[in-house]
């Protein structure tokens, strides 16, 4: 039991480290994140941080964990993965269009 509870921590590390997740595909929903975008992300940033030239993100995962990152922190109550996983799906089709 604990030996395959180690052997899923070792694999999910490796997914979130050494670029593993950049290659994953998010199924976010656009519909929902960009309600949630505009409930909770639009009072402290509007388009113009998607726009600017020098964009930080260079893929939807990037975007994805940029907001996990650090939107998180800044939300009195954080959002869920799944949520986060919306937004940055509302906001790759609506700014970025990076292929999933």
């Amino acid at each position: 039991m604990r030996k395959s509870f180690v052997l899923s921590a070792l694999a999910g590390a490796v997914l979130l480290g050494a670029g593993g997740l950049a290659q994953a595909k998010l199924a976010g929903d656009p519909v929902a994140g960009e309600k949630i975008y505009n409930q909770q992300c639009v009072s402290c940033h509007g388009a113009e941080v998607f726009t600017r030239p020098d964009r930080r993100a260079k893929s939807q995962q990037d975007i994805l964990i940029f907001a996990q990152q650090n939107c998180n922190r800044a939300l009195k109550q954080p959002l869920s993965m799944k949520d986060l996983e919306n937004v940055a799906t509302y906001i790759n089709n609506r700014y970025y269009k990076y292929a999933k």
